[in-house]
């Protein structure tokens, strides 16, 4: 029985530690309206605790869909995409 207990305890432990692990990967997306019409323009994504990890997407020329995805790190890199801007979303001011 005490075998079986201390079993248990260790799984659920692993569980536990598993979870809390993967949360430290999660990471922030907030959306913002550059030019005040109502609609997406940026896409912000930040990973907390790992500034090299940061990347967003930019709708420059406010048509409704995002033409750069740009990385943040030890060098700052810039891709050229072609994505629709998400609706439905809360903006941040």
């Amino acid at each position: 029985m005490k075998l079986l207990s201390n079993g248990l305890l260790v799984a659920v432990t692993g569980v536990m530690l598993s979870c809390a692990a993967s949360t430290k990967y999660r990471h922030l997306v907030s959306y913002f309206d550059r030019n005040g019409d109502g609609k997406v323009d940026l896409e912000k994504h930040k990973y907390p605790g790992g500034f090299d990890m940061d990347w967003e997407l930019r709708d420059d020329n406010h048509d409704g869909r995002f033409e750069r995805k740009v990385l943040f790190g030890y060098e700052v890199g810039e891709s050229q995409v072609d994505i629709p801007v998400p609706t439905e979303v809360k903006l941040e001011r």
